[in-house]
């Protein structure tokens, strides 16, 4: 669905999903966009304009996500804007909002954001789906088990166990429960996500204090493009001596390169090379494909 108060921009923006096979609707209001939003279970995408009549577009997304109950986890967000502040673009990222577009919005750049958006929505509703399905067997096992115990304290004049819908005279001895699946699920996921990091460090050969100096190193690229060497080393979280002794490690892996300060002689730049710019990019998205599965 694309949000956007302007027909013209949003015509635009229709073709443009028309024809690369993205049947799409057009909202021309927050209030319709909800309207639209619940007649229609199949919209799993938005475009949408982050200056809106009547509430911005965060504000939607948030009204959007809470009528659209749990399947509003799953919804993908593609936010366009021709004047946006870094407040925007940091609620923007809190509220899980998948790409920024800047106006005039880029064809490529448009399609490349939601094809993204179309795919990370099936990873989430598919995730959702089985998620439902293992939660409704563990229900189903849990009334057969309870009321299999029941049977039995019964049959050998015990007090009878905890169940969920128990009151609270009988409940001495509270038994296992969904909640404890789930939680032990939820184990088991973060378990997975350490083996991720574990691996993937591996493969680098980067432990975690490193990793945090090149996310620091990626960071400041994508902003002055450098960074002094002692700011570098703190990020690390580590001591400053262990922050300096990985900075040298990326530098003659070429990762790292440091220069002079010429305002200031006592102060070391650092900047990554092109390595250590795709070593990060690879790593961060090895990390997000990794927690969308």
């Amino acid at each position: 669905m694309v949000v956007e108060d302007d027909n013209a921009c949003a015509e635009a923006l229709g073709e443009l999903l028309d024809d690369a096979g993205y049947p799409n609707q057009h909202a021309a209001s927050p209030s319709e966009a909800i309207a639209m939003i619940g007649r229609d279970p199949r919209i799993g995408v938005l475009v949408l304009d982050l200056h809106l009549p009547e509430m911005d577009g965060l504000r939607l997304l948030s009204e959007l996500r809470s009528a659209m109950g749990q399947k509003g986890a799953s919804l993908q967000v593609v936010l366009c804007s021709g004047a946006a502040g870094l407040q925007d673009m940091d609620s923007a990222m809190r509220l899980g909002v998948a790409a920024f577009l800047p106006k005039p919005v880029d064809r490529a750049g448009l399609l490349n954001a939601v094809t993204d958006a179309t795919g990370r929505y099936r990873e989430l509703e598919r995730d959702r789906a089985a998620r439902s399905s293992l939660t409704s067997r563990f229900r189903v096992l849990e009334e057969g088990l309870t009321t299999a115990m029941h049977e039995m304290a019964a049959m050998a004049e015990l007090p009878p166990v905890y169940s969920p819908v128990a009151t609270a005279a009988n409940r001495p001895d509270p038994a296992p429960s969904i909640d404890h699946a789930w939680q032990a699920l939820h184990c088991r996921r973060l378990l997975g996500d350490a083996r991720q990091l574990d691996r993937l460090f591996s493969s680098l050969a980067i432990e975690q204090v490193g990793w945090r100096v090149l996310l620091a190193m990626f960071e400041a690229d994508l902003g002055a493009g450098e960074a002094p060497a002692t700011s570098i080393a703190l990020a690390s979280g580590a001591s400053a001596s262990a922050g300096l002794r990985r900075i040298a490690e990326f530098e003659e892996r070429g990762l790292i390169l440091r220069r002079e300060d010429p305002a200031d002689g006592r102060r070391i730049m650092l900047a990554l090379t092109e390595a250590g710019r795709n070593l990060c990019r690879d790593a961060i998205q090895t990390l997000i494909a990794a927690q969308a599965a």
